[in-house]
């Protein structure tokens, strides 16, 4: 798992997502503007704690971080369905039920952690599902814990 992200961080295409910003949702948009509207991934990190899994420790500009959430935008599903939404589409849209904005998600999530900033780390990928799949498989697979903000996959049955 390790290995893969690794890889796809080697582009060092990234931004920094502070918390308590007035304004967290303009702010996002700002961090984010040179994100492209490709398909690809992007990773969440934080620094990291004594208490981060191994499997979640990276190690980026000379610090450890822990992996907080790994996502996709656009690719191509399972039955064929393509994407609309890109990366700064995905990026800056809503997350869960009730639909809440990413940022104002992501503000709240880091004063319940106490996280000062987000480095978002994004790769420029044609099968952004086939990563993500990968991912999932492998924590499934060797019973490890998901980051702190991927929840199980699947829309929860009505």
């Amino acid at each position: 798992m390790k290995d893969i992200i690794s890889k796809q961080l080697n582009t060092n295409k990234h931004f920094i997502f502070k918390s308590k910003e007035s304004k967290p949702v303009a702010h996002l948009r700002d961090v984010s503007k040179n994100v492209p509207d490709t398909d690809g991934n992007y990773y969440v990190f934080a620094n990291s704690n004594v208490d981060t899994p191994e499997h979640l420790k990276f190690s980026l500009q000379d610090s450890d971080y822990e992996l907080y959430y790994f996502g996709i935008a656009g690719g191509i599903s399972k039955n064929g369905k393509i994407g609309k939404q890109k990366l700064k589409g995905r990026i800056n849209n809503v997350v869960g039920k009730p639909s809440i904005k990413r940022a104002k998600y992501w503000d709240h999530e880091m004063l319940k952690y106490d996280i000062a900033k987000l480095d978002v780390y994004y790769f420029e990928n044609p099968k952004p599902k086939d990563t993500e799949d990968y991912l999932y498989l492998y924590l499934n697979k060797n019973v490890l814990t998901y980051p702190k903000l991927n929840k199980k996959r699947g829309r929860p049955k009505k």
